[in-house]
């Protein structure tokens, strides 16, 4: 089984590319796997995730297999916890050279509770993942978290095949939705771009070059055939294959709002141009613009 895993920083536009990939029947995928929700919430099909079927059946294989799998809450997100220590912090930490990313894992021996923590997470995410294709019939199983730090701990499991589509967005249109839509402060809308963007960087490392596929929502946006012809064949899914988008009940992605209103046309958002303030512009110069550049956005 290949486990495709999309890291990118908030609104960098992975909830489109689970609804794209969903209508592919080599592909499984739920979006956001490791996401926290309410059941009370509605699921991309239109019922609420504790009255949806195919969320009850595929906990009820789960529990048959021996998992406690609680909509919801599938405890599968590996990231430290807040206030949890420096040590927690180090453990989960990326650092540009692999000789300290190697000093920092001979720090933490196997037995450790930490590692027992990852270990624990990653068997239960692949089991279910497995679980989801053998319904379905799907070679492929796509997460979309978005979390940069789990691909780490996903390349351990020798029984699946890790990709990593990291997908990347404008800082200035993610800074302009964090602001908006996150309440953040530019300063933390901007940070959080920085971070991401590093460590998603550093998640790439992990992996064979061919493994990783890097996704510019904007050359999505633009050229989605063309685009989405690339990552079906990145993903070794026949890319020929009729994709029909109609089916909303068929579809159960966990992911921001427009899961619900997804019909298959890719639309671009440029609004972040008239809403950031000239002062906002200015900070996200000063101290990310070099890296945007580097990513390919102009001024």
């Amino acid at each position: 089984m290949i486990y495709a895993y999309l890291a990118s920083v908030e609104h960098s536009g992975s909830t489109l590319v689970a609804c794209l990939l969903s209508a592919h029947p080599q592909i499984a995928t739920v979006g956001e796997f490791g996401a926290s929700f309410p059941g009370t919430e509605r699921c991309s099909c239109g019922q609420r995730f504790e009255d949806d079927p195919f969320w009850a059946d595929w906990a009820a294989e789960a529990g048959r297999r021996g998992l406690d799998f609680r909509v919801g809450a599938p405890d599968i997100n590996l990231q430290p916890r807040r206030g949890a220590g420096i040590l927690e912090d180090l453990f989960f930490y990326q650092f540009q050279w692999e000789i300290l990313n190697r000093l920092r894992d001979r720090a933490f021996p196997a037995r450790c509770a930490l590692q027992k923590r990852a270990h624990t997470a990653v068997r239960r995410s692949v089991a279910l993942a497995r679980i989801l294709c053998d319904r379905t019939g799907a070679s492929v199983f796509v997460d979309t978290t978005k979390n940069p730090l789990q691909v780490r701990f996903l390349r351990r499991d020798p029984s699946i095949r890790v990709k990593l589509i990291a997908l990347r967005r404008d800082g200035r249109a993610v800074m302009s939705s964090l602001i908006e839509k996150e309440k953040r402060t530019p300063d933390r809308a901007v940070g959080a771009w920085l971070w991401g963007n590093r460590n998603l960087e550093r998640a790439a490392q992990c992996l064979l070059p061919a493994d990783v596929y890097w996704l510019k929502h904007e050359d999505l946006c633009r050229e989605p055939d063309r685009v989405l012809r690339e990552l079906l064949a990145f993903l070794e899914v026949d890319p020929s294959v009729p994709l029909d988008y109609s089916d909303r009940a068929s579809r159960h992605v966990v992911g921001n709002r427009r899961r619900h209103e997804f019909d298959g046309v890719v639309r671009a958002d440029d609004a972040w141009g008239t809403k950031l303030r000239a002062e906002d512009l200015a900070l996200f110069e000063t101290h990310a613009g070099s890296l945007n550049r580097r990513y390919g956005y102009g001024a």
